[in-house]
């Protein structure tokens, strides 16, 4: 029944594709796939070579429209009365404007020592002298308090403008 169709390794030299390809477009309905029986192997994998045709030739399958259902053949469907169009393009740009406007975003409470650094100006290390965050271990009096957020150590922004 599929003896004319196209292998795998056919189909996909014929598109200029590879199998990978191949396999998806038909997971995806754009070409026909079916299971050709081999006597002895397992079933192999074919392709209607129209569909791969088409894919070769670079059209794109028609899409199908379905007809109103008391329309006539080949009718044209009346566009919407005058009154509605600016009805329509209202909500559109209501609805486009709250789908693009951001949402209401918490101000930031902790700053990590880079981010801290770069707001108030000091360095790094000055800033994590100051949290008593000394590499060596040394006790350091504490004029601002830090917290460990994971790999990381963040200080309340509150405690950097206050230094």
């Amino acid at each position: 029944m599929y003896e004319t169709w196209l292998t795998k390794q056919e189909a996909a030299a014929q598109i200029g594709a590879s199998v990978k390809t191949l396999e998806r477009l038909a997971a995806a309905g754009e070409i026909q796939a079916a299971q050709r029986p081999e006597k002895g192997r397992k079933p192999a994998t074919v392709y209607n070579p129209e569909d791969i045709g088409r894919i070769a030739a670079g059209k794109a399958p028609e899409a199908f429209v379905m007809p109103a259902k008391d329309s006539q053949p080949g009718a044209m469907i009346p566009a919407p009365p005058a009154a509605i169009a600016p009805a329509a393009a209202a909500g559109f740009g209501t609805w486009l404007e709250n789908f693009t406007t951001k949402p209401a975003t918490r101000p930031r409470r902790f700053l990590t020592l880079p981010e801290a650094s770069d707001h108030c100006g000091l360095s790094v290390a000055f800033l994590r002298r100051a949290a008593g965050l000394a590499k060596d271990g040394a006790a350091v009096p504490v004029a601002l308090r830090a917290i460990r957020d994971g790999r990381t150590w963040k200080v309340r922004i509150e405690d950097v403008d206050a230094l």
